[in-house]
């Protein structure tokens, strides 16, 4: 080890040795130094075509447009792992991956309120219609379509029916919008 150091000084050069290429630099000077090899190391060989960038590429949208892209753009902003995005929300970091990459469909309902609590917002566009409306509410609160018709005292047929905008409701208005004004589990009224 002394040895390596002292060549330098002793014969007037120093020597980059790789698997591909040996480089000689004149020295008349000992610098003395722990790095981490990797990639961005490359710049010593000049034949070596390297960018050196001090800032990081971003990795996510500015301008999210889907579900997946707002959950890469938050676990970045937060400095977080697919693994800690995963465990913040409740699942498997193999369904998170899957949601990230958008490689498959929309989570089940039932994950919706951890998903909201992890953006810190509903990252779809504000409700307009009855279905809508709904959908934001069923996702606020995480159930399925059966479990809201239960909420709102109408039979599984007719609050789909309701929520897909084949139907609107008639007598039952009031059990709807009963249904829509329900507060989600620790919201602030």
């Amino acid at each position: 080890m002394l040895d390596s150091l002292r060549q330098p000084i002793e014969t007037g050069e120093a020597v980059v040795a790789r698997a591909n290429a040996h480089v000689r630099f004149p020295a008349r000077f000992q610098l003395v130094a722990a790095m981490n090899p990797c990639g961005r190391i490359a710049f010593l060989l000049p034949h070596v075509r390297q960018r050196l960038s001090a800032r990081k590429e971003r990795r996510y949208s500015e301008q999210p447009k889907s579900l997946a892209d707002h959950l890469k753009k938050r676990r970045y902003e937060l400095g977080h792992r697919q693994r800690d995005a995963a465990d913040r929300i409740g699942i498997g970091a193999d369904a998170y991956l899957l949601w990230e990459t958008g490689r498959t469909k929309q989570p089940e309902q039932r994950y919706y309120p951890a998903i909201l609590a992890y953006l810190g917002y509903d990252p779809f566009p504000p409700p307009q219609t009855l279905p809508e409306r709904i959908a934001a509410k069923r996702r606020q609160l995480g159930i399925t379509i059966k479990q809201a018709a239960a909420l709102a005292g109408v039979d599984e047929g007719t609050f789909g029916r309701w929520a897909n905008g084949e139907w609107k409701p008639k007598m039952s208005g009031g059990k709807i919008e009963a249904f829509l004004a329900l507060k989600v589990p620790g919201e602030v009224a």
